[in-house]
């Protein structure tokens, strides 16, 4: 598929993303169902990671740098929290990572919500907002980053797993 080809099907309007959207074979939709990778690399059931953003690229970015640290992991993302809390319902994922600003519910309150379930699921927040760290925090987050250390998303969470 070429990157104009994704570009088209998926919105992405930043060619970088769409490249790597077109090397990951990910098309994100605003489908209400996670969205997988189509590679050839065998996915481990039991490594799960869910991405929550309401960006478009940010969630493409965010499973590429993902894939890159965990590339049998199957990576479910979510354009907003509470598909999120249905999607993990009766089930445990290894990590989950949320952006500070969702549409109807910010990811304080997801975190929130998610540690009312789970007390031990590792979860790393990302924000441009370095302000909302210490909240973040606060709420049950594991790990702080700011936007522009996604490429270290990988790293932070092989320790945490």
């Amino acid at each position: 598929m070429s990157v104009s080809a994704v570009r088209r099907a998926s919105g992405i309007a930043d060619s970088r993303f769409a490249s790597l959207a077109c090397t990951l074979m990910i098309i994100p939709r605003n489908t209400g169902t996670p969205h997988h990778s189509s590679r050839a690399t065998p996915v481990d059931p039991k490594l799960e990671i869910i991405v929550v953003d309401d960006d478009d690229d940010g969630r493409v970015v965010i499973t590429f740098f993902l894939h890159k640290s965990f590339p049998h992991a199957r990576v479910s993302t979510f354009s907003n929290a509470e598909e999120a809390l249905i999607a993990i319902e009766g089930r445990r994922p290894q990590a989950i990572v949320t952006d500070y600003v969702l549409p109807a519910m910010r990811g304080i309150d997801f975190v929130k919500a998610v540690r009312t379930r789970d007390a031990d699921v590792p979860i790393v927040m990302l924000s441009g907002m370095d302000s909302v760290a210490d909240e973040a925090l606060a709420a049950g987050v594991n790990v702080f980053l700011p936007t522009s250390a996604t490429k270290e998303l990988g790293e932070v969470l092989q320790r945490l797993i």
